[in-house]
């Protein structure tokens, strides 16, 4: 499983069962699945939180095990594609990663399935020559440039974002790697290499999980590029026909050349707190009855705590059934 192997291991916690009488989780818990940073036995050198220091203390062993996890980890890759039943590849599969599996999904070679892959998913990961990436030809989408590809991270995203992240300090460092002038996204890689349909959604103050603060957005995203993978790039134009949508997003750069035609999109944090489901979010923003207390308690929540959001979310529940 990806939770652990060779190169990288992690404890993870055990599944709970509502069956059993497993207590209810919390669904924006920081962490849900795994138990520790670091497993007993292991450094911190091979589990998933690196370390500016650690890597500038020992490059080349660093560089060989990114290398190493990437061999293992699109071996598996391999193995679950060549695997799959006739049933499965006549509708088609999408390969998705987050992080190190978002890196393996951009390095993999995947020409030899590119007939039943629909599209790829690359979540927080820059795509970009940085310590993940051992060489600048590793830094390059490694499979097919037909195939529909989506990226989307954080601006703030504290492993590959453009400054101020472990990729930044990695490259600045003395003995360090990669580039000094990180994007923080897949675009520049997207347009050099002549990706030919690809989507890049940039989230503002996102960090490395970008779903505690962008949850709607990432969801409606995900549903929109497998709803048609082969118009990711036009996603601006559908999103600009529903108002709250066309609020959040900036379009930065649209690039279409012969085959190829990309995208990037700025999508704005919502001001309305994380809980909020999206014809909540919708009505908070745009309703002429919301008073300036309901204002007040979105924009305290994270400082006051689940109390006002309990009251900002009754009172726009209020507001939703008055509408009906």
């Amino acid at each position: 499983h990806m939770a652990g192997g060779e190169y990288r291991t992690r404890d993870t916690h055990p599944l709970l069962s509502p069956l059993a009488g497993s207590e209810q989780t919390d669904y924006f818990s920081k962490n849900l699945v795994y138990a520790s940073s670091t497993k007993p036995g292991t450094t911190d050198d091979y589990t998933y939180s690196t370390k500016v220091e650690s890597v500038l203390s020992e490059p080349k062993r660093f560089r060989e095990l990114y290398e190493n996890v990437f061999r293992q980890r699109s071996s598996e890759l391999a193995f679950i594609l060549s695997g799959l039943p006739a049933f499965i590849k006549r509708r088609g599969v999408f390969t998705a990663g987050t992080s190190e599996g978002a890196m393996t999904v951009a390095r993999f070679d995947d020409s030899k399935w590119k007939d039943f892959i629909n599209g790829r998913m690359i979540s927080a990961f820059n795509v970009e020559y940085c310590y993940f990436t051992p060489t600048e030809q590793a830094a390059k989408f490694g499979g097919d440039l037909s195939i529909p590809t989506l990226n989307f991270i954080g601006t703030h995203d504290q492993y590959f974002g453009a400054k101020e992240s472990v990729a930044h300090g990695v490259a600045i460092g003395d003995g360090g790697y990669g580039s000094k002038d990180l994007e923080g996204n897949a675009f520049e890689t997207m347009k050099v290499q002549g990706v030919e349909r690809g989507l890049v959604v940039v989230l503002e103050d996102a960090k490395h999980d970008p779903t505690l603060t962008h949850d709607n957005i990432v969801r409606l995203l995900l549903e929109a590029f497998m709803s048609t993978p082969g118009h990711c790039h036009r996603l601006h134009s559908m999103w600009k026909y529903d108002p709250y949508l066309a609020s959040l997003m900036r379009v930065e750069e649209t690039i279409t050349i012969g085959k190829q035609s990309i995208s990037k999109i700025f999508i704005h944090k919502p001001e309305t707190p994380k809980e909020f489901t999206l014809a909540q979010a919708a009505c908070a923003k745009f309703t002429r009855r919301r008073s300036d207390t309901t204002y007040r308690l979105m924009k305290e929540n994270e400082i006051a705590g689940k109390q006002e959001t309990s009251q900002a979310m009754q009172y726009v529940q209020n507001i939703l059934a008055s509408l009906r």
